[in-house]
């Protein structure tokens, strides 16, 4: 799971997602006033706030607009679609036309560009859904 500066970065410039964002139980999020320790969500959202979890085991509750979602790879594919067939197809049509056909292509652009798999499909998800570029 990507937790770094870049990919907390676009995901909190990827404003639709956090609007759309509905908090559950294993959800990855940053504190925007202390964004050094990412926190796992450990029970659901109620009343404006829910707990989470930092790994060594202490809860603390955080209100929602105060937090960064850090969406997990398999959120982000959810999101663009439930046919994973179709998604592979539209990720791969993306793929072809922001970065070129070729494998060598593909790898020194995107390495470039991005350090994880959920940077590269925050992107796709962002221009796929809402014809933004991320990142």
């Amino acid at each position: 799971m990507d937790c770094g500066s870049t990919y907390i970065k676009m995901c909190e410039m990827a404003e639709e997602i956090q609007e759309a964002w509905e908090p559950a139980e294993g959800d990855w999020i940053i504190e925007k006033d202390f964004p050094k320790i990412p926190l796992v969500l450990k029970d659901g959202f109620r009343n404006g706030s829910f707990v989470t979890e930092i790994h060594w085991g202490e809860d603390d509750v955080l209100e929602k607009d105060k937090s960064i979602w850090l969406p997990r790879l398999d959120q982000l594919q959810d999101m663009v679609g439930d046919n994973w067939i179709q998604v592979f197809h539209d990720f791969v049509g993306w793929v072809n036309v922001e970065f070129g056909t070729g494998v060598d292509e593909f790898y020194f652009q995107t390495c470039e560009l991005f350090s994880s798999m959920e940077q590269l499909w925050l992107a796709f998800v962002m221009k796929k859904k809402y014809g933004i570029i991320v990142g």
